[in-house]
């Protein structure tokens, strides 16, 4: 019986620990890729050189999978718009050090989708983008002309798409009923009881 205890308590004391390290790992630039809502909780907490390097990363990621162009572009418009979304007003910085770093090639489409993501926002975010190439004359044109005409570099599905990406959120445990009174009072009585 003692072994049985024994045994019993080291594989809980196991599979917690194991499972309390599963949970706060970060996803890989390659999950991202695959998974582009993951990068919410990869970059949510982050400042903005950390974030952008994390968004590079899986950029390039995607870039180097075996996928079809339709489906890289796909997923990197959700990406994009999944990391605006998840920083919000601080996205700008962000996306300055993303388009620092990324190919010209993909300025356009990244430029594009930065901007319709960031709704308000997106002066900042163009602005910040813009800047960051800006030494470089043809990208600096060509992502000024993606932040000025989005649409001119993006299907009308993908614009919808953007406009309408929900944040994943974590999982809340559902919220508890009031407890029950203590003192529970009698029905009082009324004229003709």
């Amino acid at each position: 019986m003692k072994t049985l205890l024994g045994a019993l308590t080291l594989t809980f004391v196991l599979v917690t620990h194991v499972m309390a390290a599963g949970v706060g790992r970060q996803a890989t630039p390659q999950e991202i890729a695959e998974t582009p809502e993951l990068v919410v909780s990869a970059i949510r907490n982050e400042d903005a050189k950390k974030a952008a390097a994390i968004v590079v990363k899986a950029l390039a990621a995607i870039q180097s999978t075996k996928w079809s162009d339709a489906k890289k572009r796909q997923h990197t418009v959700a990406l994009i718009t999944y990391a605006v979304a998840a920083k919000g007003n601080n996205a700008g910085p962000m996306m300055g050090l993303v388009a620092a770093a990324i190919p010209a090639a993909s300025l356009p489409l990244v430029a594009a989708t930065a901007v319709v993501a960031a709704g308000d926002n997106s002066p900042a975010v163009a602005n910040a983008m813009v800047a960051a190439v800006a030494s470089n004359t043809q990208s600096a044109d060509a992502t000024h002309s993606a932040c000025n005409n989005p649409t001119t570099v993006l299907l009308p599905t993908e614009v919808g798409t953007i406009r309408g990406t929900i944040l994943p959120t974590p999982t809340q445990a559902p919220a508890k009923a009031p407890p029950l009174p203590t003192i529970i009072k009698g029905a009082e009585k009324y004229p003709g009881q």
